[in-house]
């Protein structure tokens, strides 16, 4: 099997045959040219003009809301769908289950789980957040704008 360098010679000799001289051929390196694009748009954001920030954090806002949009209909269909089910198998008799005490264990988790977010959160999360944002705050601003457009599109 011939290697695709190999190939691709073929064509460009194929080519260069059977064309006149009114046309010319351009080669590029497509993989080359994506990653400068890329890193000349995303490269260090946190340097780049306000505007700048504010565009990027509102593009990739809207698209992160869009698709939040989306997928959580999907997520909300399937867990609704999930829901139904056991409703029907527990009425058919196929499960059978205790509420009493899935009440009392679905009450202690929340309290435990509470107890240990609120812990959590002070510590860590708020802190990175405000800091996050007091540094790069025409990103996050442009971030959460475009984030409410894409949920809302």
């Amino acid at each position: 099997m011939p290697s695709l360098t190999d190939t691709a010679e073929k064509v460009k000799d194929l080519v260069q045959e059977n064309l006149s001289e009114d046309f010319i051929i351009i080669e590029s390196d497509s993989d080359r040219n994506i990653n400068s694009v890329v890193q000349r748009i995303m490269g260090d954001i946190t340097a780049a003009s306000a505007g700048r920030q504010a565009a990027i954090g509102g593009v990739t806002g809207c698209v992160a809301g869009y698709l939040t949009n989306k997928i959580g209909r999907v997520v909300g269909l399937s867990l609704a769908g999930t829901f139904i089910l056991f409703q029907i198998a527990q009425h058919k008799g196929y499960v059978k289950v205790n509420w009493t005490q899935v009440q009392r264990a679905l009450t202690k988790a929340k309290a435990e789980a509470r107890i240990d977010e609120l812990k959590l959160r002070q510590a860590s999360v708020a802190g990175k957040i405000r800091n996050f944002v007091e540094d790069n705050f025409f990103l996050s601003t442009g971030f959460m704008g475009g984030f409410a457009v894409g949920l809302f599109f």
